[in-house]
């Protein structure tokens, strides 16, 4: 049978475990026969240098004077029997040379070997018949004594051979080997049986299990495996199973979590449609309306939520408008957030004053919901004829108003009451309020203020600060909400964190022929633009065409100046007639430059306006620079 292709050809875990257990005891045991041989071999050599000393130092002090000088067959004969006695390669007496070793009796005859090898001790201490210790060449152990009283100065040696004790060494290997093989096959077959029983047997029948399991079989298999004497793998087992239990309720969580998310997205795709549908439009172009304004949802990409603002404009130039939000997410709050924004908005149609259509609309929400859902929701009116404007507040966040007069954003006394829907009997209360040309109106909901920074800290109070700056105020309403929604995001801490919310700004503009003011651009577009708001005012109060003619050339001059250090900021141009003056300011960032201070061709420009006004002041404010001329006018 032919193997299959990519087939492993890696050695299976009890294979891998036998071979290291005969390996790892076959390299014990040869550790142990050697540091064995070494041993005895040491051993041995120590053995004949105890006995070379003794014998060499035994034969230093009981050879006599006479024998040295006579020496003959009697002294080698006695070197002999020593020899013999102790086993002992050559006994022997010598004088030490410094080129070698003059024997003086022998225990070997004809042999021609001469003395010790001097090499091998303290060259001084023989010479001086000391005690010089033993040595080893080769094979032997040489062990010398100095004889007592000889002159000139004479040795005792006693040489031993160790190849014999190698080769006793090497006889007790080759046993200790035989021996130790045979432990290390049974050492080795213990302790595959005790792996093979403790270890292989459980990982087969928990890799069997998770087998079966992945072929679709049940995961109770891992509660029937059990191993005595094992808790780890007993543990794996039980984790196995653990694990196993846990991917299928993961699986399970998933499947909901998909189900889930469709209803979502279809949930999801009703409210978006809802909250699209029920957006104001754009007021008609071809109007002049004494208003201007611009709303703004923020959703944060959750579109099932309950924020929406609305306006219409009824008989008369009355704006009508309304901001809120439901409480919660979900479908049931943004279709009730469209049921409430609708509701409240045909009461208001109807034509009953705001506080009686924002009390109808409470009382049929209320019966709607019961009071399990409600609407945190401001609503006012706004006559664009006498600018008196009305407000509601029903649970929502305080309004904030700009006075142009005064150029910065506080709260109202528009504080808030009960929810539309929370409660059948509420008396809503009424905050009147007269508007004047460039006057602002700002609303919002609690999202916005929520945001918080990394420290915790809300944009309540920020909030307020970007509104008051210049940059915000001089925009149109459109582009005051995107500045302070981008000043929200770039506040934020984690921007997956900003709650929905909803913006309104409302602006109001009828001009007053005594008061009235415009923002423009610092170009040539917003020098007409400039120049024809001016003409209407001047038209308004009165002034004869020559005094305007030349109100108007001395007006241009000066914006052209102001346009120069203005850059690309925006300006905002005044105008107020009191009896015969004409009062002209012209608001914006110059960098605290006079305008009226340039040189060369600029200068004459700036003496012409001084000549034709009597009084020109430049003030320079942390808000921004104000050019004001006064000039006398006749009516």
């Amino acid at each position: 049978m032919k193997k299959g292709k990519g087939k492993s050809h890696r050695l299976s875990l009890g294979a891998t475990l036998a071979f290291s257990a005969a390996v790892m005891s076959f390299l014990l045991a040869a550790a142990f026969i050697a540091a064995g041989a070494v041993w005895q071999t040491h051993s041995a050599a120590r053995e004949r240098a105890e006995l070379g000393d003794t014998l060499a130092h035994e034969l230093a002090r009981t050879v006599t004077a006479d024998e040295l000088a006579t020496g003959g067959t009697a002294l080698k004969e006695r070197l002999a029997d020593i020899r013999d006695t102790a086993g002992a390669r050559r006994v022997y007496i010598c004088a030490p040379d410094r080129e070698g070793n003059t024997v003086v009796a022998d225990s070997e005859t004809g042999t021609g070997e001469a003395g010790f090898d001097t090499e091998l001790f303290d060259v001084d201490k023989l010479f001086d018949g000391e005690e010089t210790g033993t040595g080893r060449s080769g094979a032997r152990v040489i062990c010398p004594a100095p004889i007592a009283d000889s002159d000139p100065v004479l040795y005792a040696v006693a040489e031993f051979n160790i190849g014999g004790a190698q080769g006793s060494a090497m006889t007790w290997a080759a046993t200790a080997a035989g021996i130790a093989a045979v432990l290390a096959v049974l050492l080795a077959g213990l302790y595959w049986l005790l792996v093979k029983k403790s270890v292989i047997t459980p990982i087969k029948r928990i890799s069997d299990a998770a087998a079966d399991y992945s072929e679709g079989g049940n995961r109770q298999a891992f509660a029937k495996l059990r191993f005595a004497g094992s808790a780890e793998l007993t543990g794996l087992a039980n984790s196995f199973r653990m694990m196993l239990a846990e991917i299928e309720v993961n699986n399970m969580e998933q499947q909901e979590l998909a189900v889930q998310e469709q209803k979502n997205a279809g949930d999801m795709a009703l409210a978006s449609g809802l909250n699209a549908a029920a957006r104001p439009k754009e007021l008609p172009a071809d109007r002049d309306y004494p208003f201007r304004l611009g709303g703004r949802v923020n959703e944060s990409g959750r579109a099932l939520t309950g924020c929406f603002y609305d306006y219409f404009v009824a008989e008369g130039d009355r704006l009508c408008f309304t901001l809120g939000e439901t409480s919660g997410e979900g479908l049931s709050q943004a279709l009730f957030a469209v049921i409430g924004e609708t509701t409240l908005k045909s009461h208001l149609r109807s034509g009953l004053p705001l506080e009686e259509a924002v009390t109808a609309a409470n009382r049929q929400l209320y019966e709607m919901s019961g009071g399990s859902m409600y609407l945190s929701v401001v609503a006012g009116v706004l006559d664009g004829t006498t600018g008196r404007l009305k407000l509601v507040n029903a649970g929502q966040c305080v309004p904030l108003l700009m006075r142009f007069t005064e150029g910065r954003f506080d709260k109202t006394d528009a504080l808030p009451q009960v929810p539309l829907g929370q409660n059948e009997n509420v008396s809503f209360t009424v905050l009147e309020l007269e508007l004047h040309q460039g006057d602002r109106l700002f609303l919002h909901t609690e999202g916005i203020e929520d945001i918080e920074d990394l420290n915790g800290r809300p944009f309540r109070e920020e909030l307020r600060k970007r509104l008051n700056e210049l940059k915000t105020r001089m925009a149109d309403p459109v582009g005051q909400l995107s500045l302070i929604s981008d000043a929200g995001g770039a506040y934020a801490g984690y921007t997956g964190d900003i709650k929905p919310y909803a913006l309104m700004a409302v602006e109001y503009c009828r001009r007053d022929k005594m008061e009235a003011h415009c923002v423009v651009s610092a170009d040539a577009a917003g020098g007409a633009e400039y120049i024809e708001f001016l003409r209407q005012q001047l038209r308004a109060n009165g002034v004869p065409g020559k005094q305007t003619a030349e109100t108007l050339v001395m007006a241009d001059e000066l914006m052209a100046l102001c346009r120069v250090v203005a850059g690309e900021n925006r300006l905002m141009a005044e105008c107020a007639v009191r009896e015969d003056l004409a009062v002209l300011r012209i608001r914006g960032r110059m960098g605290g430059t006079d305008p009226l201070s340039g040189h060369g061709a600029l200068s004459g420009q700036a003496d012409f306006v001084r000549r034709s006004c009597e009084r020109v002041l430049f003030e320079h404010g942390e808000d921004g620079d104000t050019v004001t001329a006064v000039r006398k006018i006749g009516r």
